[in-house]
């Protein structure tokens, strides 16, 4: 036998409640059902905080500071600065992406775009 009610004896109960009752148990239905699945908005802020945080291949940083440090060190090559341009111009796409992720995020929670990184623990890229 199971202890389980059906959903039409739970809607009997519920209508048996008095208001405060039917308050104390609409607030707790609430809270059960954002714990149990989230809202798309939730959803959305998941996948943009990954996409944020994830950032550009640990290759990607370690050879383009290589490339700086050489090029501040006047010894770059011509061929490595060409790869320095084009790994310049593939971290300000991505950080241009970043900020526009960050921007939707900030959207969604209503809040302005200075007070993501802070809100969110994100560091500059």
């Amino acid at each position: 036998m199971s202890n389980s009610k059906s959903i039409s004896e739970l809607l009997d109960t519920a209508r048996q409640l008095s208001d405060r009752e039917f308050e104390e148990f609409y607030r707790k239905i609430q809270d059960l059902h954002s714990k149990k699945g989230k809202s798309d908005s939730a959803i959305e802020e998941d996948r943009l905080l990954q996409k944020i945080k994830k950032g550009l291949p640990s290759r990607i940083w370690l050879r383009w500071n290589y490339l700086i440090a050489r090029r501040d060190s006047a010894i770059l090559t011509p061929d490595e600065y060409g790869e320095l341009l084009a790994l310049t111009e593939t971290v300000e796409k991505y950080d241009f992406q970043r900020l526009k992720w960050m921007a939707k995020l900030a959207e969604i929670r209503g809040i302005s775009l200075d007070k993501i990184p802070q809100r969110f623990g994100l560091t500059p890229s």
